[in-house]
């Protein structure tokens, strides 16, 4: 049992953490429609497609780069935003 709880304990440190991420509270901001006066808001819709393997930034495009299957959203959200930490 403390085990686990000292388990729980750590990942709510670590989430802590990147919560705290100056990063992370922008992108949060975006969410309510108060990120900076030179970006433009758009929503993508649950069901996008998923980005063509040898789009802008895409693994593809990498020499080298070990492609992930990673959801259309998180595609999406690495060309947008760039990789998650």
């Amino acid at each position: 049992a403390n085990a686990r709880l000292g388990d729980e304990v750590a990942a709510l440190e670590r989430e802590l953490e990147l919560i705290g991420r100056q990063r992370y509270i922008e992108q949060q901001a975006r969410a309510y429609g108060l990120g900076s006066g030179t970006e433009i808001a758009f929503s993508l819709a649950a069901d996008a497609p998923p980005l063509a393997v040898d789009a802008p930034g895409s693994a593809a495009v990498r020499v080298g780069a070990i492609d992930r299957q990673v959801s259309p959203l998180e595609r999406w959200l690495t060309v947008l935003f760039g990789p998650s930490d």
